[in-house]
């Protein structure tokens, strides 16, 4: 029996993630976690019965005893006593809070089911090292899919991979002005979280994934490339050095990379529909648009820092995006505020842990600054 814990059950990779583990076999939740959505965590808990519960906002979970009859953990600190109910971790929160549980997880060698970007973008010196050996398996579809198709050869085989995006809701949109985010929150193929959905719409989103990618496999950044692919049936590819090119296909359903992720290497029946080729019809390929899209651009331009910087990027464009949302500034503002945060930062070798929150303070400050 397989002890599962979650790290943000009450997001859409969490909600995903358990309705996946309700029809497996051998797998039992002993750990749920919330950052602040209480009520959801308290119905989950009803539902699944886990050993104990989490709470990351020590705000928000000041009270929350109340809610339940299994002992609560508050703050990420007290959070890492968790590890000790666990086989395997999903990680599906945002930001870069969990980095010492994530360090403390892969010395206990627990499996991280990861689906946290941010954390790979700030630490990925540090990280590419921690994770070698250790069962690290990416939840995102496009990581998911790299992962998968690498297995069809030698990791000194590969001469590149290219990670397929969707295009986003304004994939054909000139005028880019005006945008509201409403109309930024209607992703055409996934159904996730505002601020990945955002992400997506900017197409920041696959930038950071190309960061991702970097830290998880240990490449160098011409190994990686991006390519717009509307129907999101391709999830990534990895081309070998004969010019043999392995690809993953489904649904876009996040059912499936996260399952993997529990049952690896064993492959079982999933939820998900078929993919039906003939249905699809056609799948299409294009160059992503640089100019309307300049955010990829930027992280793209980043993947060669071994600094702070691409942790900046990283969090200056939550405080931006977060802004964009409560109607504090435009659509297009996003970028200019993530670039000028960029640009103003003295990058710092990073050497250990404190580099990178130190900088992801500087960089939280200065773009708020720039919101106003």
């Amino acid at each position: 029996m397989k002890r599962v814990g979650i790290l943000g059950s009450t997001g859409s990779i969490g909600r995903n993630a358990l309705d996946v583990l309700e029809k497996l076999e051998n797998f039992k939740i002993t750990f749920l976690s919330c950052h602040s959505n209480i009520k959801e965590l308290a119905s989950q808990v009803d539902k699944f019965k886990p050993e104990l519960v989490g709470v990351i906002d020590p705000t928000a979970g000041k009270n929350a005893g109340e809610f339940f009859d299994i002992p609560v953990l508050i703050g990420f600190e007290d959070i890492e006593n968790a590890l000790d109910y666990v086989d395997i971790l999903l990680i599906s929160t945002t930001g870069t809070g969990v980095i010492n549980i994530l360090l403390k997880a892969l010395d206990k060698n627990i499996r991280i089911a990861m689906a946290n970007k941010e954390t790979l973008v700030a630490f990925s010196p540090i990280l590419r090292e921690r994770i070698k050996g250790k069962e690290f398996i990416p939840v995102d579809s496009e990581h998911s899919a790299i992962f998968q198709s690498i297995h069809a050869g030698r990791r000194e085989d590969i001469k590149r991979i290219i990670l397929t995006a969707s295009g986003g809701p304004f994939r054909n949109r000139e005028d880019l002005s005006g945008i509201t985010p409403e109309e930024a929150l209607r992703h055409p193929n996934w159904n996730m979280g505002k601020k990945i959905t955002v992400d997506s719409a900017t197409l920041f989103n696959k930038g950071l994934e190309a960061h991702e990618a970097k830290a998880i496999f240990n490449l160098s950044p011409e190994m990686v490339e991006i390519v717009i692919h509307p129907q999101s049936i391709i999830h990534s590819l990895v081309e070998f050095v004969d010019r043999s090119v392995i690809a993953q296909m489904s649904l876009p359903d996040m059912r499936i990379p996260i399952q993997y992720a529990f049952t690896y290497p064993e492959r079982i029946t999933s939820p998900v529909e078929s993919l039906n080729l003939i249905d699809i019809g056609s799948l299409t390929f294009e160059s992503p648009d640089f100019e309307r899209f300049p955010l990829l651009k930027l992280a793209l331009d980043l993947l060669k820092e071994e600094n702070t910087l691409p942790a900046v990027m990283s969090r200056a464009d939550e405080i931006a995006v977060d802004a964009f949302l409560n109607g504090k500034i435009g659509f297009s503002d996003i970028y200019r505020i993530v670039s000028k945060t960029v640009e103003a930062h003295k990058p710092v070798k990073i050497e250990d842990i404190e580099d990178v929150l130190q900088a992801e303070d500087w960089a939280a400050e200065y773009a708020r600054r720039l919101t106003k």
